[in-house]
């Protein structure tokens, strides 16, 4: 089962990316996936830090509001989020 994360501080993008998600258009669509969505680089360093959170698929915005999609993905590789 893949776990899939998706951050973007906009709801309606959020929505967009996980109705393509779960949409039969999708290749994964077709096998079980969970899926978490967080509204700010925030909220996803907590999980990653707290319940060591490591999704196999991390679908960001890179320009978000505070920290940028980049620099999180930087902050979750040098956790060892990344790395497989």
């Amino acid at each position: 089962m893949y776990q899939i994360a998706i951050c973007d501080g906009e709801t309606a993008e959020l929505d967009r990316l996980e109705c393509m998600l779960r949409s039969g258009h999708s290749p994964l669509a077709e096998s079980a996936f969970l899926l978490k969505r967080f509204m700010d680089t925030g909220d996803l360093l907590r999980k990653a830090e707290t319940e060591h959170y490591q999704p196999d698929v991390l679908l960001m915005d890179i320009s978000m509001s505070g920290e940028s999609g980049i620099e999180m993905v930087r902050k979750l590789r040098g956790m060892g989020s990344c790395e497989r």
